[in-house]
């Protein structure tokens, strides 16, 4: 899904089919301010599992053509064993299934850059990206947010285009908020993930759902 967040590479992978997988990713525009990220926390190890939903196509940037796949990621963080879904936003990086790498975090509503818009994109867009086709015009849709018009795609079928330009037009008029994994060694790739409600936060709600249970009885 995604404009390839790491172009997973098949001839060195196969993984989008299933076995192992590239991800050599382009960066030249990455100067969208990829290195100012104010507010960072401290380093986390990053784990990338494997393959997630998406499709295979043929990505054309920077005066290379690859056959890659297009679509979410798997990884986990710490050492859980708990995966959660990620897109790149990341096309000057490779990294394959079992790969380890820092990353610190921060979250997208707080920058004032591309990242920004690629977190509204995958707030809006995340519910409805639960197949092949979604899953990759998302991503691609979150690639244009932070490359712009700088990679074209060979293969896209037309429904799926026109589903990433609608989530484009209107994720960028979300005001979303997402997780941002943004790796510094140069060994890794950077991500975006949705946010995952803190345990304070899932207490709230219980008790006002709890509330609102008590009311309804009494009603």
């Amino acid at each position: 899904m995604n404009i390839v967040p790491e172009r997973f590479r098949k001839r060195q992978i196969e993984l989008p089919s299933g076995a192992k997988m590239n991800t050599r990713l382009i960066s030249k525009y990455l100067a969208i301010s990829l290195f100012a990220v104010p507010a960072l926390s401290m380093a986390d190890p990053l784990t990338f599992d494997n393959v997630d939903l998406g499709n295979d196509y043929i990505l054309n940037f920077d005066g290379h053509k690859e056959d890659v796949f297009v679509g979410s990621l798997l990884f986990s963080i710490d050492g859980s064993k708990k995966e959660f879904q990620t897109y790149c936003v990341d096309l000057d990086h490779m990294i394959t299934p079992g790969m380890t790498y820092e990353v610190f975090t921060a979250n997208t509503d707080t920058r004032a850059d591309a990242y920004k818009g690629a977190g509204d994109i995958l707030s809006y867009g995340l519910s409805t990206a639960n197949n092949k086709n979604n899953d990759a015009a998302l991503q691609i849709a979150i690639w244009r947010a932070v490359y712009g018009n700088s990679f074209s795609l060979s293969g896209v079928s037309s429904a799926v285009m026109n589903q990433a330009n609608l989530y484009y037009t209107n994720g960028l008029k979300d005001n979303g908020n997402a997780i941002y994994y943004k790796e510094y060694t140069g060994k890794g790739q950077s991500q975006i993930t949705a946010p995952v409600p803190e345990p304070a936060s899932f207490a709230i709600l219980g008790i006002g759902l709890m509330g609102v249970f008590v009311r309804r009885r009494k009603s």
